[in-house]
């Protein structure tokens, strides 16, 4: 018989070594009982309120009965938590169990959990409760919309992962993108993206809170403080001669601040024709098969398409409504919202009026598109 399954996710707001009795590895040794030549050793207890609560989840081989204990202080003695277990996920081979844990709970600064399921224990790095008015630390959640391969967690409970981290978030770093047509030397601004960008930078660190920070940035929902940020690249991992580190990422306001194109805006009801080298047109709210009428002279330059409502969008566009051979799928996912696309100049009859059609799809989702057309001939 196959040895049960007892996990608990690495991206589990708390840190959990598995007690599997092998030669040290990342896997199973406590941050105090690492050793590295020449290296520093510091204890560090991971931080939470006294009126915090988090979800710990555990997977295990279906029918396994899992057990939740507490250690309090230093050296305290294991005891059951009071807080009785809930079957969340129920699948044909394993199961999700789930606590909910309340720091108030606790009468000691410091506790520690162990999970016992099955043949195998995990032990949790140490909790420091801490006072509220005497921290400052930035509250961070995550969690995915779907299952994700190797998190091994049922995100379909949903369970919302939370920790607390000394961090600050001070410097602006503004983000977007800029779209310039350049028309003989006559440079015309089609479109401008502004974001909020702000550099999170935390205070020394264990590694192992490092790992969740960078699988917490990753997620398809992160959030700093209760605002939604999106991270677009890895965050940068400073190492130094400790078994602390100092993690920093640019992090970015998921909704824009600001959109600009040409000298008039995403607002405009009408084809613009008085002179001008740049065409906008905006739909808002759309779901199916849609259109725009392009005049003659234009070719459609840039699309900007944003998820208005539900988890994901499938979007296409083209030149015949149900070919869609300039745009045949394009995914919009809600952890980033929207997608910018850069279409061409794509044209289909450029002596003559023509019709642009999109094709929006997906469970509840509608879109908000935007499209802009370079003036390329006169007619």
């Amino acid at each position: 018989m196959a040895d049960p399954i007892s996990l608990i996710s690495v991206s589990s707001a708390i840190r959990f070594r598995e007690d599997d009795g092998l030669l040290p590895s990342w896997q199973n040794t406590f941050l105090t009982d690492q050793v590295y030549r020449g290296s520093a050793i510091h204890w560090y207890g991971q931080k939470f309120y006294d009126d915090d609560t988090i979800t710990i989840q555990a997977k295990v081989t279906n029918g396994t009965i899992p057990n939740l204990y507490y250690s309090e202080g230093r050296k305290g003695v294991w005891t059951a938590y009071d807080t009785s277990r809930s079957l969340e996920g129920d699948y044909a081979d394993y199961d999700f169990y789930e606590w909910t844990v309340d720091f108030s709970d606790f009468t000691s600064k410091e506790v520690r959990f162990k999970v016992e399921g099955g043949t195998k224990t995990w032990i949790s790095e140490p909790c420091e409760i801490v006072d509220a008015d005497n921290y400052n630390l930035l509250q961070i959640e995550w969690f995915n919309l779907e299952n994700s391969y190797g998190y091994e967690v049922d995100y379909s409970t949903g369970i919302v992962h939370k920790i607390r981290i000394d961090a600050k978030m001070k410097d602006y770093e503004p983000g977007g993108e800029v779209s310039v047509f350049d028309n003989q030397d006559e440079l015309t601004k089609v479109y401008a993206q502004i974001k909020r960008g702000l550099i999170f930078q935390t205070e020394p660190i264990p590694h192992y809170l490092a790992e969740v920070l960078v699988l917490a940035m990753q997620a398809d929902k992160f959030y700093i403080n209760e605002v939604e940020y999106v991270v677009e690249d890895l965050p940068e991992v400073e190492n130094n001669d400790s078994n602390l580190a100092t993690v920093t990422a640019t992090v970015v306001q998921r909704n824009v601040i600001g959109i600009n194109t040409h000298d008039t805006g995403f607002d405009c009801d009408n084809v613009i024709t008085e002179d001008t080298s740049v065409i906008n047109r905006q739909e808002e709210g759309k779901s199916g098969t849609g259109s725009f009428s392009i005049p003659a002279g234009y070719a459609v330059e840039y699309l900007h398409v944003t998820l208005a409502s539900g988890s994901q969008a499938t979007f296409q566009a083209g030149f015949s409504a149900g070919t869609y051979d300039i745009i045949p799928t394009a995914t919009i996912y809600s952890g980033t919202g929207y997608k910018n696309i850069d279409v061409g100049p794509s044209v289909e009859d450029i002596d003559n009026d023509y019709t642009f059609y999109y094709n929006v799809t997906g469970a509840g989702a509608t879109c908000d598109i935007y499209l802009a057309a370079t003036k390329i001939k006169d007619i």
